[in-house]
């Protein structure tokens, strides 16, 4: 896989490609923070700002993403879920997630950050933190390694993804992405349809033969992600990532959100360098921007062109 076909974006300036690809030739510990611009070409919404494009089903999706309503009203919740997996599933990953993946393998590691820290298992350091839920990364890793027998290690998915489940008895958690999770939940996705009130029953629940309630019930699923008011359960692991940072790449996101927000002021604390790619300009502790779309930006810096 190669991209040295990239073409340039128009308006990018050559010299703030050829003094960021210098700067990746001396990292060490190089990291990329993705946000929702990462996929948005991938035609995955956001769900920020006000009026209709931001409600579901006349509902807020941040009142939705949350302990309490779950406890209240599963079934609700689950079709808000299930209606965004499917969504996500008919999404396809875009280029910026393919030059993601490649980055990631020991090729792309080596080619772009060749004074990169080697893993121990010969890799590159470089690694993926995306505040996405939609498993396009993850579904974009699988494509390598299908097209190249090279699998590349996991995103760190900050906020957990649509396409995990955990259980509220045995606390297990697992991939998944059956489409419809439960068949109760078959084509609840059709937005001109009413919201369905399904029982408790039927709703996803969890498959393993250890796993069994005092009733003899199996334990519910919820989804695998980090809803408002929890912690997010990977952020020592990804501080850890932040420390050592010499080279963060910020991709799609405003970094407005806490705890990311603070992750590139961190990094220039620290004496490393940040580069941005976002479709506006605005971010105070970029050492470079590149204004635009991040599926032709990122591929074009990343190749050979000149």
């Amino acid at each position: 896989m190669s991209l040295s076909s990239a073409d340039a974006p128009s308006s990018l300036p050559t010299h703030f490609r050829v003094a960021f690809r210098h700067a990746c030739t001396q990292a060490r510990f190089p990291l990329a923070l993705a946000g929702a611009g990462l996929s948005a070409a991938s035609g995955i919404p956001t769900f920020r700002g006000s009026g209709p494009a931001s409600l579901w089903r006349q509902h807020d999706p941040l009142s939705l993403a949350t302990p309490q309503a779950f406890r209240a009203n599963p079934s609700q919740v689950w079709q808000f879920y299930h209606w965004r997996r499917e969504l996500c599933l008919k999404a396809k990953p875009n280029s910026a997630h393919h030059a993601l993946s490649w980055l990631s393998t020991e090729e792309g590691s080596r080619k772009i950050f060749p004074g990169a820290a080697i893993g121990p298992h010969g890799q590159g350091s470089f690694r993926l933190v995306t505040q996405n839920v939609d498993g396009l990364s993850k579904r974009a890793n699988i494509a390598y390694e299908e097209q190249t027998g090279v699998s590349p290690p996991d995103p760190v998915e900050m906020h957990g993804s649509l396409f995990r489940t955990r259980c509220l008895s045995c606390k297990d958690t697992s991939d998944n992405f059956e489409s419809p999770i439960a068949p109760a939940l078959r084509a609840t996705e059709d937005l001109s349809r009413p919201i369905e009130n399904l029982p408790l029953s039927s709703l996803p629940h969890c498959p393993l033969p250890s796993c069994q309630n005092s009733d003899g019930s199996k334990g519910l699923l919820r989804p695998a992600v980090v809803w408002f008011g929890e912690s997010i359960p990977l952020l020592d692991s990804i501080e850890d990532l932040i420390e050592r940072c010499d080279l963060l790449l910020v991709l799609g996101t405003s970094s407005t959100v806490y705890p990311a927000a603070g992750f590139a002021s961190q990094v220039r604390r620290q004496g490393g360098r940040v580069a941005v790619f976002n479709v506006e300009a605005g971010e105070e502790q970029a050492d470079w921007e590149f204004i635009g779309k991040v599926e032709e930006t990122l591929p074009w810096v990343l190749s050979d062109a000149s």
